[in-house]
C-alpha cells in the first residue's frame, strides 16, 4: 500500500531535499492509530520527541492525506503568499479562502 501524499512529500523533503536528514518521525506512522495502548503511552511523551526535532511539518492545507505539501512539488501550490524577511527568517500567513455569501 502508498503512503499517502503528505506523508510521501514530507519524507522526500526531508530525504531528498535541503536537510538531507536520515530520519523523520511521523505520528501516524510511528504510533499505531488503532491501539489505545500505544497511544497512551506515546502521547503524554510527545515533548521528548518535538523538544529535540530540527524541523516541525504539519500539513495544514489539505483536505486529505494525500493533499500535497504547497510548493513541494511542481503546480502544488495553487495560491501566492506575501512573504516577509524578518531577521534572516522567511515569515508568511496562510490567505483565507473568499467567503462566498
Amino acid at each position: 500500500r502508498a503512503l499517502p501524499g503528505t506523508i510521501r512529500d514530507a519524507v522526500l523533503f526531508v530525504r531528498h531535499g535541503q536537510l538531507g536528514e536520515r530520519y523523520v518521525w511521523i505520528d501516524a506512522l510511528c504510533i499505531v492509530q488503532d491501539d489505545p495502548a500505544d497511544k497512551a503511552a506515546q502521547i503524554p511523551v510527545m515533548d521528548l520527541v518535538y523538544g529535540n526535532v530540527l524541523l516541525t511539518i504539519f500539513a495544514a492545507s489539505g483536505n486529505t492525506a494525500d493533499a500535497p505539501i504547497p510548493g513541494l512539488r511542481p503546480r502544488a501550490r495553487t495560491q501566492q503568499q506575501h512573504v516577509e524577511m524578518v531577521q534572516d527568517l522567511h515569515l508568511t500567513v496562510r490567505q483565507r479562502q473568499p467567503i462566498c455569501r
